[in-house]
């Protein structure tokens, strides 16, 4: 099983980043694997979402340490990058962003949260 951290960025009460998945097509969070030296999901989370955005860090503010959510899920085999089904364990951290920006080449791009 691998443990995955993701970023639910929020900016302006109203747009959600998101990114696109280059192994899976699809569009997703910003997030990955957790690292050896991470010590709590959230900033794991943090530095994924500016690792994969190029989004000033210090303009990323958490809103708990808490996950806003945690699912488990089976990962299909990927022969090209030698890799055997298995599971993940993914949490979502929730933060805010101050500013636009990044540098991402993977069309990072706010876009309007759903309303209820």
């Amino acid at each position: 099983m691998h443990v995955t951290v993701g970023a639910l960025l929020v900016r302006e009460d109203s747009e959600i980043l998101l990114i696109e998945h280059l192994a899976y097509g699809i569009t997703l969070q910003p997030g990955g694997h957790l690292e050896p030296t991470d010590t709590m999901l959230i900033d794991a989370a943090v530095r994924e979402l500016t690792e994969e955005t190029g989004i000033d860090p210090s303009q990323v503010a958490p809103v708990s340490p808490t996950p806003a959510y945690i699912e488990y899920g089976r990962v299909p085999t990927r022969p090209a990058k030698d890799e055997p089904e298995h599971y993940h364990l993914d949490s979502r951290g929730c933060a805010r962003c101050r500013v636009r920006g990044g540098t991402s080449r993977r069309c990072a791009r706010c876009r309007p949260a759903a309303r209820r």
